[in-house]
């Protein structure tokens, strides 16, 4: 039996987007929507059979997330302009939701299911986002960079735990690790 599997490419991902390849560019826009207007801390599942295309999909919902905020260099690249283009074909006015841009991190957790501290993986997954323009050196406190974006995506002040830690550089043992990999 022949396998056939479209890998998420940015091509591919793009695409099958824009010409809505596999019949859910309209599905995406809608979970793109309904994220916009989520005001509060939330979780979603997104539940498939192994290959079922949750995966790609999830890559899409990014993908159109960053063409929706200017403050990536995908917004201002020909691929982000095409598909906002074709999103507010489909759904209206894209500027409306330009107002309170949102930042898409994916996080693959197989790819960091052998870490022992899950929320460092994560941290550290934020911090390689070239949205936040850090970058992991020698001379940076990382612990000030984690207490801000730890912060910032909990909605919780949480410095004072994280002032508690020993002194270890965690993100540079994840660095260790992915450089390993």
């Amino acid at each position: 039996m022949k396998f056939l599997e479209l890998k998420p490419t940015k091509e591919n991902l793009y695409k099958t987007f824009i010409n809505n390849t596999i019949g859910r560019s309209q599905d995406v826009c809608m979970l793109v929507n309904m994220l916009i207007e989520i005001d509060e801390i939330s979780s979603i599942g997104i539940d498939g059979r192994w290959g079922s295309g949750k995966t790609f999909f999830v890559e899409q919902c990014k993908m159109l997330i960053d063409s929706l905020n200017p403050n990536t260099d995908f917004y201002k690249s020909e691929y982000g302009e095409k598909i906002r283009s074709y999103y507010v074909s489909n759904n209206g006015d894209a500027l409306r939701y330009t107002e309170k841009p949102m930042v898409a991190v994916y996080f693959d957790a197989w790819k960091y299911d052998d870490n022992t501290d899950p929320v460092l993986s994560l941290i550290y997954e934020i911090i390689k986002c070239d949205y936040f323009s850090v970058k992991l050196e020698k001379d940076r406190n990382w612990k000030d960079v984690v207490k801000n974006i730890a912060d910032a995506v909990t909605g919780l002040n949480i410095s004072g735990i994280i002032d508690s830690l020993d002194g270890k550089d965690y993100l540079k043992d994840q660095k260790g690790k992915q450089s390993f990999r």
